[in-house]
């Protein structure tokens, strides 16, 4: 006779209906402390999401400069075209602050001319690099990596906004800005949100398939809370309704 384990407890019956919800909703979430970056998957599209801190060491009693970093990408195992990020949102654990107040402000004016890397220098507050899958049916797909340049917006309407800024040269030079607009909460583990809506990349043909950036050291400050970790949680949704997400915990014990 073969065994067939010990029947699941109450916990683990909850635990698989809401994984299998999760599912069928097409939302997979999931991480844990310490556990670093997120793999996950929908359908045909893998994800993984990922940030850390620098430092990774923080004061429980003491707010300190950080410089956060946060990353997501995107893929079809198959290798065909992967559906495009349509809108993506990152809450921040509530023990970081954001420190813009009297930053010099990128205008909310015309965001193609003249270039926003040469009129909005001075709001620059940090820097990253983008992956776009072109796709052509009458050609060989291309994935374009180019950097992305992060400015100040200012404050519009009582919202705070973020700039990301790139440049592709595919099919025709063009720049492509995505505006983020930066919300707080007063309740629940996530102070801070960003939430940025990618504009159309290359006439259609192209998917973000990959984003990342830093912030600059003096963007931010944060404490250690008592339990010890910084949470990111991810929400990202494509062109074709699929959702993705979950939680990347990050350890930010200080050093003993």
């Amino acid at each position: 006779m073969v065994s067939s384990g010990p029947a699941p407890g109450r916990a683990d019956l909850i635990l698989r209906r809401a994984l299998l919800l999760a599912a069928i909703l097409g939302v997979v979430a999931c991480g844990s402390a310490s556990a670093g970056a997120i793999e996950l998957s929908s359908g045909e599209v893998k994800a993984k999401f990922d940030a850390r801190f620098s430092p990774a060491r923080l004061s429980p009693s003491e707010w300190a400069p950080l410089s956060p970093w946060v990353s997501m990408s995107f893929k079809n195992p198959e290798g065909t075209e992967t559906p495009a990020l349509k809108e993506f949102k990152i809450e921040e654990d509530r023990h970081l602050r954001l420190n813009l107040k009297g930053a010099p402000v990128c205008s909310h004016g015309t965001v193609d001319e003249p270039p926003i890397t040469q009129r909005c220098r001075k709001a620059l507050i940090g820097r990253g690099e983008m992956d776009t899958y072109i796709f052509y049916s009458e050609g060989v797909p291309i994935v374009a990596n180019t950097e992305v340049t992060v400015y100040n917006a200012g404050l519009r309407n009582g919202v705070r906004t973020l700039f990301l800024a790139t440049f592709i040269t595919i099919p025709t030079p063009k720049q492509i800005v995505t505006k983020v607009e930066v919300k707080h909460s007063i309740l629940g583990r996530y102070g801070l949100k960003l939430v940025g809506s990618i504009p159309t990349v290359a006439g259609g043909a192209g998917s973000v398939i990959s984003l990342a950036w830093r912030f600059h050291k003096d963007v931010f400050s944060a404490i250690c809370p008592l339990d010890q970790h910084l949470d990111t949680r991810f929400t990202s949704t494509l062109l074709d309704g699929t959702t993705l997400g979950g939680t990347v915990v990050r350890d930010c014990a200080p050093a003993p």
